[in-house]
């Protein structure tokens, strides 16, 4: 059996493809744990009334902690085999489960990721140039050393089965952003050999609203503080991987600046001591950054804002109007 885990907050439009995606898998044997996160509107009813349907459904109402608390909840109540997760605004092809099931057990392998699909708020597919091929790695630190640097492997939780076992002692941290950031890396230590197929069975959808676009908030800055603890690990257990532990701190610290630069309502004074706080990761962090896996406009940028951040978040915001 294969444990389905959905945290539930505010997602009433997209619940139903959510759910239905997961109930028409082309695998059958799903124990499907929809967990209420006390969403306000209709999706604790909605929950209820799969519950009805269909036996394979469990629901869970808890009070409102968020995304990790959600998870955990659901990780807790898990009783298969193995284990994948779901946010519930995205939803699967009717081939993703069976196609990890059967790769982690032809390829013996603790994890099996599949690529994601993204889409707009209405479902519409958005075109994506990146390529993808299909790999098997073995060996432990080979794992952490992909997981590391190819971006075939997303730091993100779904899209994903994993042997529930290795949850026994790992939890998402609960009031985090980035929750997976603070937790993926935990699991792949734990790994002999993981599956990556160029399947694109999850399907993403981007919303205006949601945690990863909304305008820039000092929460965001959580992503820097989990790479910090990832680097620190790493120092620990795989010390030849430090650059690209490092180089990750610096691409977190990429995404907040990016962020405030598109944040029309966040002026530079308001953020002047959150700027001098990045300029610091820059100064100290730009050589690995460099020599790792991002791209050349993404070490362009970082480079331009090694030298001087403030000017550079002044004169795009200036640009962008």
């Amino acid at each position: 059996m294969i444990s389905v885990v959905v945290p539930i907050f505010k997602v009433e439009q997209y619940l139903i493809n959510c759910v239905e995606s997961i109930l028409n898998q082309t695998y059958k044997d799903l124990e499907i744990i929809l967990v209420d996160d006390g969403s306000p509107d209709n999706c604790g009813k909605m929950c209820d009334d799969y519950a009805i349907k269909d036996s394979r459904v469990k629901v869970i109402h808890k009070a409102n902690g968020g995304l990790s608390d959600a998870r955990n909840v659901g990780i807790c109540a898990a009783h298969g085999e193995y284990i994948t997760f779901v946010d519930s605004d995205d939803f699967l092809d009717e081939n993703m489960i069976e196609y990890l099931y059967t790769a982690i057990r032809k390829n013996n392998v603790d994890i099996a990721c599949c690529q994601r699909q993204e889409i707009n708020e209405c479902g519409k597919l958005l075109k994506s140039k990146r390529k993808y091929n299909t790999l098997v790695i073995n060996g432990n630190e080979e794992c952490m050393h992909e997981f590391l640097s190819n971006p075939q492997m997303d730091t993100v939780a779904w899209g994903k089965l994993y042997v529930t076992s290795m949850f026994d002692d790992i939890r998402y941290p609960v009031g985090r952003y980035n929750e997976d950031v603070f937790t993926t890396y935990k699991l792949i230590s734990k790994c002999k050999s993981i599956f990556v197929g160029e399947n694109k069975y999850y399907y993403y959808r981007i919303r205006t609203n949601s945690i990863m676009t909304t305008t820039f908030n000092r929460k965001h800055l959580d992503a820097i503080v989990g790479n910090e603890e990832r680097a620190a690990f790493i120092k620990d257990n795989y010390p030849k991987l430090q650059k690209l532990a490092n180089a990750g701190i610096l691409y977190a610290v990429n995404q907040c600046v990016m962020r405030m630069i598109s944040s029309s309502n966040d002026s530079l004074v308001k953020n002047l001591d959150v700027i001098n706080k990045l300029q610091k990761y820059y100064r100290k962090y730009e050589w690995s950054f460099i020599c790792g896996p991002s791209g050349i406009k993404a070490k362009i940028f970082s480079l331009l804002c090694y030298f001087n951040l403030r000017a550079v978040v002044f004169l795009m915001k200036k640009i962008r109007g």
